[in-house]
């Protein structure tokens, strides 16, 4: 098998250059992928994160106020929910994000597919 790859490599090089290309070519594209479903969750996270914290301040800062005499009033509820609702939406769409190593599939879909191709050329 190694033999027989070596003889064509020798005698068809650009075959080889044009293989090699295609890999480069769907690696670029499925690393630009990887990037931005990457991004997109550490954004997600970044907003839940930032709004729970933001959410859990104001929370605290109504109970202070609330404690210290001041009368009952509908903004001591809905100020810190506004942050924790936001908080609680960017951890669900977190959640519901597919696996990061999805974008790459295609590569390694092909890297097994010349895998098999050189396996059945050994036989």
């Amino acid at each position: 098998m190694v033999p027989s790859l070596v003889r064509m490599v020798i005698r068809q090089p650009e075959l080889l250059v044009d293989h090699l290309g295609a890999y480069s070519e769907l690696a670029r594209e499925d690393l630009r992928r990887f990037r931005a479903a990457l991004l997109h969750r550490l954004a997600l996270g970044l907003v839940a994160v930032g709004c729970g914290l933001a959410g859990v301040v104001l929370a605290g800062m109504a109970l202070l106020l609330w404690a210290s005499g001041s009368p009952y009033h509908w903004a001591f509820v809905a100020v810190p929910l506004v942050p924790l609702t936001g908080s609680a939406a960017a951890a669900l769409l977190l959640r519901a994000r597919r696996d990061l190593s999805e974008p790459m599939e295609r590569t390694w879909d092909q890297f097994d597919a010349d895998l098999d191709l050189i396996r059945e050329t050994r036989q």
